[in-house]
């Protein structure tokens, strides 16, 4: 099997995968397994990017194809959470702004097909969002990821150190947090320090 993953990178192909699998991060480049942040004391985890510690500068971490900004069918249309999860882990975007998309209707083996559209206003916020998360997956996305932190008690404000010494903080929060030297991080906001 790895000789054809090879043999398709050779190629020029990219190669992805639903999932992240240790085993196969050499030959492939995109994985998919990614949750919406979660943090503080009535969150059930804390996400942490501990994939990306590890494989930051050999994979792209990417949204399963269901979880886009713009659609909430599945788990994605949650465009702020989204765009500043990938804003601090300098991953891509992943938007749908034209097309259809099918699903399962929830509790039956029916299917259902949503339109969407660059007209619809959620699209066009999603898309407005993922051209400055493509900016910054471009500039830091394939740095090694040394350091992540947690900046409050209840772990709304994050930070994370690049190879190149650039931070990245992100306020998932709802109120301002100060970075020191007075900085302020507007709530839903990231910075580059």
């Amino acid at each position: 099997m790895f000789r054809e993953f090879d043999l398709i990178r050779e190629s020029g192909w990219i190669l992805s995968s639903e999932g992240v699998k240790d085993w196969a991060v050499p030959h492939y480049h995109i994985g998919s397994n990614k949750e919406l942040p979660a943090w503080g004391a009535t969150a059930p985890f804390w996400t942490v990017p501990l994939q990306h510690l590890v494989y930051h500068d050999a994979l792209v971490s990417a949204w399963w194809e269901g979880d886009s900004y713009d659609w909430a069918r599945q788990s994605g249309g949650h465009a702020v959470e989204q765009s500043l999860l990938d804003l601090l882990y300098a991953d891509p975007a992943l938007i749908f702004p034209v097309g259809r998309q099918y699903y399962f209707k929830p509790g039956t083996t029916e299917s259902g097909v949503d339109e969407r559209d660059i007209d619809i206003e959620q699209v066009q916020d999603a898309a407005r969002r993922a051209v400055t998360v493509a900016r910054h997956f471009e500039r830091l996305g394939l740095e090694e990821m040394l350091e992540h932190r947690f900046l409050s008690p209840d772990g709304a404000v994050q930070e994370i150190t690049f190879s190149s010494g650039t931070r990245v903080a992100v306020n998932f929060g709802t109120e301002p947090h100060s970075l020191g030297s007075g900085n302020i991080l507007a709530p839903k906001g990231f910075a580059v320090l």
